[in-house]
């Protein structure tokens, strides 16, 4: 019998392809593992549509946690935990990349919110195709009322423009988490939030321990999961650094990596 009670998985790089599909082995070993009363949470970056998208082409239905984990829900989509930024801080924010980086795209989330300037820029297009869902265009600082909570801010555009952009902001915003999750995709959280404690505000409301939670991810806003963990496992593909938080190494995401550890686990 295996010695776990919950599984947490990242999506891009671990959970999909590469071409960001879900392959036949990962989905009967995700819906297997659920069938012997373990739920299988996918962690990520993107918005709860996304995720329930993914969970759908996938066939199970479970509670996942989004935007890196400033976004916690429940199987029904009701919100369990949620951390954001301050509005005026996330305008601040966005004033400053408008002004000093005009060439990066700064889009807004809030909720299941996707706000951008412009929805006609490649990078926009790019993110559309990716999630299958349209931004709404327009002013955060006019779509959004003091009420809303920013959950994310995302930067996209070239590598070195994002390296500069993120030592700016940095010492400006200590009170932000500010992290590259992709060579072209810069995010913007509250220094509260990260994958790991909303994990572990999961695990206590399920009353499971650590020790009994196994991990995925294959990124560095995943090394802190992989940690928390009773078992963390990255993927063939992390980095060597995101590897060295890990006590396990899987397969790479192409070749179905976390259904190949799903299935000897749990002997599905």
């Amino acid at each position: 019998m295996s010695p776990f009670k919950i599984v947490f998985s990242d999506i891009d790089g671990t959970f999909l392809k590469s071409d960001h599909s879900v392959s036949e082995a990962v989905k009967d070993a995700a819906r297997k593992v659920i069938a012997k009363g373990v739920p299988v949470i996918l962690v990520s970056g993107r918005m709860p549509s996304a995720i329930r998208l993914i969970q759908n082409e996938a066939g199970f239905k479970a509670p996942f946690i989004a935007y890196s984990g400033a976004l916690t829900s429940d199987a029904d989509g009701k919100t369990l935990g949620s951390i954001g930024l301050n509005r005026e801080t996330a305008l601040k924010i966005k004033r400053y990349a408008e002004r000093f980086y005009p060439d990066i795209e700064c889009c807004t989330y809030s909720e299941d919110r996707w706000i951008t300037d412009d929805d006609t820029t490649p990078a926009v297009n790019a993110e559309r195709k990716i999630i299958k869902k349209a931004p709404e265009r327009g002013k955060p600082s006019e779509l959004l009322s003091p009420e809303d909570t920013v959950h994310k801010l995302l930067c996209i555009g070239d590598p070195e423009r994002l390296d500069a952009l993120r030592l700016d902001l940095i010492p400006q915003f200590p009170e932000c988490r500010i992290y590259k999750s992709q060579p072209r995709y810069l995010e913007v959280m509250s220094k509260d939030a990260c994958k790991s404690a909303a994990a572990e505000l999961l695990c206590e409301k399920l009353g499971i321990r650590r020790e009994e939670v196994l991990a995925f991810g294959d990124n560095y806003n995943d090394a802190d999961l992989l940690e928390f963990a009773g078992t963390g496992v990255a993927m063939g593909n992390a980095p060597d650094d995101v590897k060295s938080s890990a006590d396990e190494i899987a397969d790479t995401n192409d070749n179905d990596g976390t259904a190949k550890i799903l299935k000897r686990v749990f002997d599905v």
